[in-house]
């Protein structure tokens, strides 16, 4: 049940900020927050001498998990208070 829960409601939020959501792609703000991701992640991979696979999948993993949050947080729609009424 809570995976539809989950479903349902990045439905109701994709459907509510669908004019900041294509705003966001035409800017390209998700392309460029992708690539950032993808660099940390294989950087952190790539410059982890001397550790083993298993270890290196954990650090970039946790990298780039870590950023990503603070990184997405300015992308997030708000709507101004004159929107959230209508």
């Amino acid at each position: 049940m809570t995976d539809l829960d989950v479903v349902v409601l990045l439905g109701l939020v994709a459907w509510l900020f669908r004019k900041h959501y294509l705003g966001a792609v035409r800017t390209y703000a998700i392309a460029t927050q992708l690539l950032f991701s993808a660099t940390v992640g294989v950087g952190s991979y790539a410059l982890a001498f001397g550790l083993r696979h298993g270890h290196k999948s954990v650090l970039a993993l946790c990298v780039t998990t870590r950023n990503i949050g603070a990184a997405l947080a300015p992308l997030v729609p708000r709507p101004t208070p004159i929107e959230a009424r209508s």
